[in-house]
């Protein structure tokens, strides 16, 4: 998939789990010319994946699917129907989430 996407030189953003740092793995990226975002570990508040995963559950969980190919028809509908305002409105609160935790001196915050 990456060498179909042209990815070379792209930069991912992984959380700290061992696979994404077995050797395996990381020979792996670097074959591919992939770099890797230094990313503190759990720290949720900055992943932007999380807020639109959350987003995906609620409207999911909605629906009520009463089978896994229900659940799978769902899923693929839903996340090709969210909003860009969605995304967007993720990307756009970085700033008060950095001004958040600067005031926690680095500790929990609401997002």
């Amino acid at each position: 998939m990456i060498k179909k996407q042209k990815m070379r030189g792209s930069i991912f953003q992984e959380d700290n789990a061992r696979v994404h740092f077995s050797k395996v793995t990381i020979a792996k990226k670097e074959a591919l010319g992939l770099k890797h975002l230094i990313w503190p570990a759990y720290l949720l508040d900055f992943n932007l994946i999380e807020d639109t995963w959350s987003y995906l559950k609620d409207r999911i969980r909605r629906m009520l699917p009463q089978n896994i190919k229900e659940l799978e028809r769902i899923c693929i509908q839903e996340w090709q129907q969210i909003p860009p305002v969605i995304i967007r409105s993720h990307i756009e609160s970085m700033p008060r989430r950095l001004e958040a935790l600067d005031k926690a001196d680095g500790g929990h915050i609401k997002y």
